[in-house]
């Protein structure tokens, strides 16, 4: 990896006029680089303790390293900011003055609650923080703008689901008791509380059960059941009693067609960028990029929210009432080199 030095104000990724100079490269890819890693730690930490070399460490099921994949993403995402502020006069979109004071809060904040060493490490001060949350603003409205101009056409097939309780229970002895209490006419919670048990719900596609997600058992045995009606099957550990609540649970339905309605629209946007890209292609400094990149050298990890989106005013950033912080490290433990690698 070349070892240069860069100016703030280098150019490390353009399209025509709109660019992302050195500082402000650097201080999204580490902010990035802490909310990362801190989610990462988050799930790791529950079983293990995060590795001193996690960015080399190799993705599950993948070929990549953790570094290789955040390294991708966030070069691909620099790119979608850098197009989609090319494109803002297209759809009407400006940075406004309510933009540009929301930006300046999260950029105070952000500045008063990270040492010295860790803003060195990141390149990061007010300047290049504002730099970068003027691009995320105006790629947040964009990309609020197209999604809510995108149609999406969903099916009652494609989100009708049904609804089940279930219970872990001791064994095949304990499950045929409560299947008889049910069909004797007790209700569910009755015999829940009765038994001292905490019911799980779950919900699933009609049409198209998700056995990705479930298991197969359980599925196998919640589909055969109306609405009403229970049963149990036998695991390793005991077995397992299921209810069926509903065949066409309402909110569930609800939530599934949200859901998916927002993953088309995401879909959608993400092809429309990509066509951006092959028609504006976005140049690279590939040799000031290699020293911003994530390497194991430093530890960069988010202390508090670093911002939210307040779902108003196309997805404006705003500071809402979190602190912001970023810690810094060094693999080792010991002294950072106040640079980034």
């Amino acid at each position: 990896m070349p070892n240069k030095d860069f100016a703030d104000d280098d150019i490390v990724a353009s399209v025509e006029d709109v660019n992302m100079d050195y500082a402000a490269a650097c201080t999204y890819t580490k902010m990035m680089q802490a909310e990362t890693y801190s989610y990462i730690k988050s799930m790791i930490s529950s079983i293990d303790s995060v590795p001193s070399n996690l960015w080399r460490q190799k993705m599950d099921d993948s070929k990549k390293t953790y570094g290789e994949q955040f390294n991708e993403t966030s070069l691909n995402a620099i790119k979608d900011i850098l197009i989609a502020n090319l494109h803002k006069e297209d759809y009407g979109i400006e940075y406004t003055k309510e933009d540009k004071s929301k930006c300046e809060e999260v950029a105070n904040d952000l500045i008063a609650n990270t040492n010295k060493k860790t803003l060195d490490a990141m390149n990061a001060d007010y300047e290049s923080v504002m730099d970068v949350l003027e691009l995320m603003t105006i790629e947040a409205k964009m990309k609020n703008k197209i999604m809510n101009d995108i149609a999406v056409d969903l099916t009652e097939k494609d989100i009708t689901q049904a609804t089940f309780y279930y219970l872990n229970v001791k064994n095949e002895k304990e499950a045929k008791k409560i299947i008889d209490e049910l069909n004797n006419g007790l209700d569910f919670d009755t015999v829940t509380k009765d038994h001292e048990f905490t019911p799980k719900k779950a919900s699933y596609t009609v049409a198209s059960p998700e056995y990705d997600i479930y298991d197969e058992k359980m599925l196998d045995t919640a589909v055969n059941l109306t609405a009403g009606e229970s049963d149990y099957y036998l695991t390793d550990g005991g077995a397992v009693v299921i209810c069926m609540d509903s065949l066409n649970d309402k909110d569930a339905t609800n939530a599934k067609k949200e859901e998916l309605t927002l993953k088309e629209k995401n879909v959608a946007y993400s092809n429309m960028l990509e066509g951006w890209k092959l028609q504006d292609k976005v140049a690279i400094n590939d040799d000031a990029w290699d020293t911003i990149k994530a390497s194991d050298k430093i530890v960069f990890e988010k202390k508090e929210s670093e911002m939210e989106d307040n779902g108003e005013n196309g997805g404006v950033i705003s500071s809402g009432d979190t602190t912001t912080s970023i810690d810094v490290t060094a693999s080792d433990g010991g002294e950072v080199n106040a640079s980034v690698y």
